[in-house]
């Protein structure tokens, strides 16, 4: 649904002229609808004002100028809300679509990597003391050469 705020603000000048083409009155004003929405949008609030209260031109400002103002505005706060209706009628999934997509099945991977044992002495001191060191790198080993396991040492193979 379309939520918005909306507030429209006129300011209108109008003259009225006699058959022969020779201006009899002019006046300015505004107009203002402070708050467009959806809920009154037959009847939206305007407030009206003229430099010539009362005179006839102001008066059909009021009337006829007011109508035409809400009526546009009406038109064209209807045509966003179509607009948005459509947008969203594209967005949404059809009922009937496609079946969802199956997960691919994980592959173990292979991890190609020289076992380097501790010397047994330095495996018994770190088993009994609790504290094991780094194990030794193999010979053209790096840091970043662990097959991603987060850590882990490169000796061990993913489980089936």
């Amino acid at each position: 649904f379309l939520i918005y705020e909306f507030e429209v603000k006129i300011k209108w000048e109008g003259e009225t002229r006699d058959e022969a083409g020779a201006v009899l009155e002019t006046t300015k004003g505004t107009m203002r609808l402070p708050d467009v929405s959806a809920t009154e949008i037959d009847d939206p609030e305007v407030e009206f004002e003229s430099k010539s209260r009362g005179s006839a031109l102001s008066e059909a400002m009021r009337k006829q100028g007011v109508a035409l103002v809400k009526a546009s505005v009406k038109a064209i706060v209807l045509e966003l809300q179509e607009e948005v209706r459509a947008g969203a009628a594209e967005q949404k999934p059809a009922a009937a679509g496609p079946a969802p997509l199956k997960a691919p099945t994980p592959t173990p991977i292979k991890i190609e990597a020289a076992t380097v044992k501790a010397p047994p002495a330095a495996a018994a001191a770190a088993r009994a003391t609790g504290k094991a060191g780094p194990a030794p790198k193999a010979a053209g080993s790096s840091d970043d050469d662990e097959g991603g396991k987060g850590g882990k040492g490169g000796d061990e193979a993913p489980p089936p």
